[in-house]
């Protein structure tokens, strides 16, 4: 599973899109810095949230779990990765369930829409529930980041799996973001 946290983002035979998806998911943490009042001395793990109990939703959290807890079990890795935080994974099937997470991994927009009552507008409900707490918003469904709030979004291009990044929502959300993360990403939108 550490290949996973450092192969390319193309297909091959030994990784599913799922698995490069996942990987991705670890690098955003790495290059990406939340704000401080994210963290707090009775809560300084990272919570990474996958929406919905769809087979979608439960093959991420799987991969996503497994690989956390080879992060979280090596220091050097830790270090790397997550700044020497620990990271947890937490399943959200309702707004209620929702509470803080750093990231929420949304699957497909029918779960969005299942679980918020809402299509793409259903984040405007997420956020709301989190009041304000910065969570980085990643879609793995065509048009995610055409909402103003959705951060991230998984894209099949020429048969590799690439990411569409919203800058201007990582600014309004105060995440800092490393330059090399923004320049593997696919422009948002053309002409960008």
């Amino acid at each position: 599973m550490i290949a996973v946290l450092t192969a390319s983002s193309g297909y091959s035979q030994e990784r599913t899109p799922f698995e490069i998806k996942s990987s991705y998911i670890f690098n955003f943490i790495k290059y990406i810095e939340w704000p401080a009042e994210a963290f707090s001395a009775d809560k300084p793990e990272i919570v990474i949230g996958l929406l919905g109990n769809d087979s979608k939703a439960n093959t991420y959290l799987k991969l996503i779990n497994d690989s956390a807890k080879l992060i979280n079990g090596d220091k050097n890795l830790k270090a790397k990765i997550s700044k020497n935080r620990k990271i947890i994974t937490k399943k959200v099937t309702s707004l209620n369930d929702f509470g803080t997470c750093h990231i929420l991994l949304i699957p497909s927009e029918d779960v969005l829409k299942k679980i918020t009552g809402k299509d793409r507008s259903g984040l405007q409900a997420l956020n709301e529930k989190s009041k304000g707490f910065p969570t980085l918003y990643i879609g793995d469904f065509e048009g995610f980041t055409d909402d103003a709030n959705g951060h991230i979004e998984f894209k099949v291009e020429k048969k590799r799996i690439r990411y569409i990044f919203n800058l201007a929502a990582a600014k309004r959300s105060n995440f800092k973001v490393n330059s090399s993360l923004l320049k593997s990403a696919l422009p948002k939108n053309k002409g960008e």
